[in-house]
């Protein structure tokens, strides 16, 4: 993506090979250096975010999730997650 464009009718994405895509909404999904964010927002420094990420998986069979979901819930401080999985045909969790 190359440029967003905004207004009242909804959002244009013009990308690199010249077309331009219309949508009622962009999500900027788009990683640290997003344009969405820096199109909506302006451009702003790099900041420390003190994150810490532990994580992990399992193939136990007792774990019960239904395949296909993913559950994240979160605090101001906490973010947590779990998703089904499924590798090399077997069913697991993350």
């Amino acid at each position: 993506m190359e440029r967003v464009e905004q207004d009242e009718s909804g959002v244009r994405l013009h990308l690199a090979d010249g077309l331009v895509h219309e949508a009622d909404l962009a999500i900027g999904a788009d990683g640290i250096d997003s344009l969405v964010r820096r199109t909506l927002w302006g451009d702003s420094p790099k900041r420390e975010h003190n994150l810490h990420i532990f994580g992990g998986y399992t193939f136990d069979e007792n774990v019960e999730t239904e395949p296909g979901m993913c559950v994240l819930s979160h605090t101001r401080t906490v973010q947590g997650s779990w998703t089904a999985i499924r590798d090399k045909g077997r069913d697991g969790h993350q």
